[in-house]
């Protein structure tokens, strides 16, 4: 035992541990990922703009290009008529500032719309002069390094081309540009960033933030003039020019000779990291704290609990000492003398002296008065039915006037069959232990009363932990439908994922709680079998699916429908079990068997088998499974997480039902978790009626997971169809098209709608156009198998006229949706019900009163009701709401148990005592963290009509208030 609860103790330390690591390892991930996403987000985006900026500034290079041909046929020597061509061309090409010059063959400037026509330059030893005259047969384009203007006085880069005359170099024609013009637009793009234009051997062009011109700044561009290198890219280096460790992106356009370049610094690009950062270390710091209060508060239950246990125990050692050192005395009577003879170790306990008269009367006078008529009536049964006796009794010591307990053991010896004798026996003093006994059921009352007092506590801590747990889940599911950015989203989804699991647990450790104080209820409805298996695994199939893993559902054909029993624990134990094998199965399929055995007297038991093809169990571990806080493996756990609690409740749930719960596993290949639960068939009872026969129709059906395949082959073939079978999108086509070509009708195509080898869209485009052009009788119907339509898909089919199926499936909605195809030729989900309860109650508009006293509470409820469309009222407690009831009148209210002043359930009380003097009935639902079992009752006792524990989801609020109308309409 001591040892069974250091374990228990250490499991619970090790699991806050884990937690705590938990925690800590996402924080650390989500941080490096913070950190590596805005690097490489850097890099992308300077890469990127780096290209702009170069196609931008290319652009504009060959509007120069075009302009300098222009202007250079159009020049003839005429200052003034070239001057006004220059501002024509000036006023077309207005997003650049431009100047024009024109230097002769000896180098003197002929012509500059910036300087006077007297004024002659010699600018015969610049670079874009020397560049042309050096080779004066060659006409070709040339970009010089910038220069300050010997005229303007400004800094500008020369775009240049030789002018010829007869064929042969008669000067150079020059357009001078800013470098503002390479860097006002990357400063558009980028505001951050620093922009750097360079030629190809290193000199740079331009610059931003500026940099002194006048020193010729030179750069190295090694790495990129190679060809081998790629034209663009990025690299990380501290600046030559400022000495900033900067991202870079660069473009090279070797066209031109032209290297452009954007980067920003990495202190810049670490901003929405640190932020970030901040962010995670806050919200892991809070998880942490919200943790470690929660294991303090279990140790100090458990540590109370073992404390009383201890002294329970105690005590019973102290009772067993005692009697084991025991002081025993013998003694004989004789019946015919009525004379005693005694040990001295009887006479020692009765206080008797040596000398003391041993008849039976001065024995008689030893006793108690109110034992003596009890020891009289035992002598006389003993001296007529002889044999042994066993009897308690109290005395008074003549020595010292103490009473005693004195137990008494004795054995009538008959010398001959008429005449007994003798009585001989034993005695002892049992007055300690009369008194540990009484002391042990004192224990005994203070162990029950501190199990009450767990049962509170726990009660109470649900209650407190809850009413701020329905503060962050209801508020992170309004975030959540507000516009948020990815990142955000993100985040808040992470802090969402965070207070479910730990509602999980806290529900986890209250059911465990509940379990071993034998405070669990087991219900005894009427349910209908189909819903409770569809609730379970159509919101499991959207997990399945994300993992890439079929979820099957195998129900026996003629199982019976409506039953008697607990659904709530029947969900809850199909719900840890599917979730532990989509857990721990990566690919494959999960199968769902339900099958049905009815006996006599409307006894009925229902087999479950739920088939995985997961990692799998070694054999050693498989009993361990189903212990408090544990998995098979620790490895387990870190890899997958859990807490260990959810197969250990679903094993006992099972006991507690009549059933068994076991597994058969191998690792590597997969589980078998099996269990029986007996059930009555409920009055209404009912099997499916008979299917619907569809003789000779001629079905193909494709599935790419084989064993979904056979059991839908199977189903269709019992309704007398005949089926081909194709294990994919190829063979399907194969089939599809040798059944055409001989001639033959295709009645139903029944596919995957996600098969991985084709598009079933295309698929069906394809066998439509085939149908046509084969001229058929009929186009065959086609019923579409998803588990994952996204609105487009829902338009495409409904365009194509197509009918789908929601993964999973039973294989009677399978039969039932190919009756309704040939009966009904509408298009639409073939899955879909009726309107439910709650979407009947959206259409309506109610006058709620919610009685709450807690302010985050009050908003979560207010902002889910309202966006359904209900007008709200709220007040603080229930003295308020009965003043407000009396000057106004409502459709519902919404009741918190505790609150100051008056609580829900005196409230609840005061309403209906008036009631049944006025008349009438407003329904009342509890809406409160009290979450045990005898909460619900004690509401419903006060006449409540409904009970939602928090956290409240808006979805579970409409669903309780709609039921809770419907009934009191009823």
């Amino acid at each position: 035992m001591k040892m069974a609860k250091k374990r228990l103790r250490l499991q619970l330390f090790l699991l806050f541990s884990l937690m705590l690591v938990l925690v800590w390892v996402v924080a650390f991930y989500e941080m490096n990922r913070s950190y590596q996403s805005v690097f490489n987000e850097a890099k992308i985006r300077n890469t990127e703009e780096a290209q702009i900026f170069a196609e931008y500034s290319s652009s504009n290079i060959k509007r120069l290009n075009e302009t300098l041909l222009d202007l250079r046929r159009a020049w003839r020597g005429d200052w003034k008529e070239f001057a006004e061509l220059v501002q024509r061309r000036q006023e077309i090409i207005h997003d650049i500032s431009f100047q024009v010059a024109v230097i002769d063959k000896d180098g003197i400037m002929q012509f500059s719309n910036l300087a006077k026509p007297s004024e002659r330059v010699d600018l015969s030893e610049r670079e874009h002069f020397r560049v042309h005259q050096l080779a004066p047969h060659k006409d070709h384009f040339f970009i010089s390094k910038p220069l300050k203007g010997k005229i303007s006085g400004k800094w500008s880069i020369q775009f240049t081309r030789p002018i010829f005359k007869d064929g042969q170099f008669n000067g150079v024609l020059v357009i001078s540009v800013s470098p503002d013009m390479f860097t006002k637009f990357a400063e558009k793009v980028n505001s951050n960033a620093t922009i750097t234009v360079a030629r190809e051997n290193g000199f740079v062009l331009a610059r931003s933030p500026d940099i002194d011109l006048n020193k010729g700044i030179m750069i190295d561009v090694s790495r990129f003039v190679d060809d081998r290198v790629p034209s663009q890219g990025n690299f990380q280096i501290i600046s030559r020019i400022d000495g900033v460790e900067r991202i870079y992106g660069y473009q090279r356009l070797p066209e031109y000779q032209m290297i452009f370049i954007t980067g920003e610094s990495v202190a810049g690009i670490l901003v929405p990291y640190q932020v970030t950062k901040r962010n995670v270390l806050i919200i892991a710091s809070v998880f942490s704290l919200i943790s470690a209060l929660l294991f303090f508060m279990l140790f100090r239950a458990f540590n109370e609990k073992n404390t009383a246990q201890l002294k329970l125990e105690e005590r019973e050692e102290i009772l067993r000492q005692s009697q084991e050192v025991g002081r025993i005395g013998s003694y004989s009577f004789d019946l015919n003398t009525f004379r005693f003879e005694s040990s001295p170790n009887m006479d020692e306990i009765f206080g008797l002296s040596p000398d003391t008269d041993k008849t039976y009367d001065a024995w008689l006078k030893l006793l108690h008065p109110s034992d003596l008529e009890d020891e009289r009536k035992t002598m006389r049964e003993v001296r007529l039915n002889s044999g042994t006796f066993r009897r308690e009794y109290r005395i008074i010591r003549p020595i010292d006037g103490a009473e005693r307990w004195i137990l008494a053991i004795g054995k009538m010896n008959k010398p001959d069959e008429h005449q007994p004798m003798r009585v001989m026996g034993i005695v002892q003093d049992i007055t300690e232990q009369k008194q540990h006994e009484a002391e042990l059921m004192k224990a005994k009352e203070l162990a029950e009363a501190a199990n009450v007092a767990k049962s509170l506590f726990l009660a109470s801590m649900s209650h407190e932990i809850r009413t701020p747990m329905n503060g962050v889940i209801g508020m992170t599911e309004l975030v959540l439908e507000t516009e948020l950015n990815p990142q955000q989203r993100e985040y808040v989804n992470m802090i969402k994922a965070s207070a479910d699991s730990l509602l999980v647990l806290i529900n986890d450790i209250l059911d465990s709680s509940k379990i071993d104080a034998g405070k669990i209820d087991l219900e005894s409805l009427n349910f209908d079998l189909f819903r409770v298996l569809d609730e379970v695994i159509k919101p499991l199939g959207l997990q399945a699916e994300k993992k890439g893993v079929e979820l099957i559902l195998d129900i026996q054909p003629d199982i019976c429908r409506f039953v008697i029993g607990d659904a709530g624990r029947l969900k809850q134990i199909l719900l840890n079990i599917l979730g532990n094998a989509i857990k721990f199965t990566t690919k494959g399929e999960i199968t769902v068997q339900v099958r049905y055995t009815q006996y006599e007297r409307r006894q009925a038991d229902l087999y479950f088998n739920i088939i995985d093809t997961g990692i799998g169990i070694a054999e050693d571990k498989i009993r361990s499974i189903f212990d408090l806080f544990s998995q098979a493996d620790n490895s387990i756990t870190r890899k997958y997480g859990g807490t260990g609690l959810g197969l250990s409740i679903s094993s006992r749930l099972v006991e507690l039902m009549g059933g068994t719960l076991s597994v058969e596993s191998k690792v590597g290949i997969g589980s078998k978790f099996s269990f029986t639960l007996p059930f009555q068939s409920a009055p209404e009872a009912s099997r499916l009626p008979p299917a619907t026969l569809f003789p000779d129709l001629q079905v193909l059906v494709a599935d790419d997971n084989q064993t979904h395949l056979n059991l839908m082959a199977d189903a269709l073939r019992q309704s007398g169809m005949k089926v081909i079978q194709a294990c994919n999108g190829q063979v399907f086509w194969d089939e599809f098209v040798k059944l055409t070509d001989a001639g033959r009708e295709i009645d139903l195509l029944v596919l995957d709608a996600h098969m991985p080898d084709k598009n079933s869209f295309q698929l069906i485009e394809a066998c439509n156009e085939v149908a046509n052009t084969a001229h058929l009788k009929k186009a065959p119907k086609i019923l579409l198998l998803t588990s994952a339509l996204t609105p487009q898909d829902i338009d495409l089919c409904q365009s194509m006229n197509l009918a789908y199926l929601n993964k999973p499936f039973s294989m009677m909605e399978l039969k039932a949706a190919v009756g309704q195809l040939f009966i009904d030729h509408d298009v639409r989900a073939l899955s879909s019900v009726e309107m439910s309860a709650e979407n009947k109650l959206q259409q309506s508009r109610l006058s709620i009163l919610l009685v709450e006293d807690n302010e985050i509470n009050q908003r979560i409820a207010t902002v889910i009701l309202e966006k359904a469309g209900h007008q709200i009222q709220v007040c603080g407690n229930g003295a308020l709401a009965l003043e407000l009831l009396e000057r106004r009148k409502f459709d519902l209210i919404l009741m918190d148990m505790q609150m100051p002043v008056m609580g829900g359930v005196e409230a609840t009380v005061n309403i209906r005592n008036k009631e049944r003097v006025s008349g009438g009935h407003i329904p009342i639902i509890a809406m409160t963290a009290n979450a045990m079992s005898e909460d619900k009752e004690l509401c419903l006792n006060a006449g409540m009509d409904g009970y939602i524990s928090k956290p409240v989801r808006g979805e579970k609020l409409m669903s309780v208030i709609a039921e809770v109308l419907n009934k009191c309409k009823l």
